[in-house]
């Protein structure tokens, strides 16, 4: 796809930019933070003050629930920074796709 679509091409530097703009963002937030774009949080040097693998392994093991979880952060001051932008590859951009529309 990346030799041969300049539609693939262009989304890459469109998603690479929006990751930048998250990032930027994040930066300017005062204390910690949780981005959904865990990039977005690395490139604003924010550390990761979750473990997810930690969380995941709780509820594994029954000792929380994803309620549980999803409260964590907020109670901490930890703030939640959801996706707000096209950060990744679409869920259409394979190449059979791309193959079928060329055709």
């Amino acid at each position: 796809m990346l030799l041969l679509s300049t539609e693939f091409r262009q989304s890459l530097y469109t998603n690479e930019h929006n990751v930048l703009i998250e990032a930027k963002a994040v930066a300017m937030m005062p204390g910690q933070t949780v981005c959904f774009v865990r990039l977005a949080c690395r490139l604003a040097g924010k550390p990761f003050p979750v473990d997810e693998f930690e969380m995941d392994e709780l509820v594994a093991a029954g000792k929380a629930t994803p309620a549980d979880i999803s409260a964590m952060p907020e109670a901490k001051g930890i703030r939640w920074i959801p996706k707000t932008l096209t950060t990744g590859a679409d869920a259409d951009t394979s190449f059979l796709r791309w193959w079928r529309s060329v055709k």
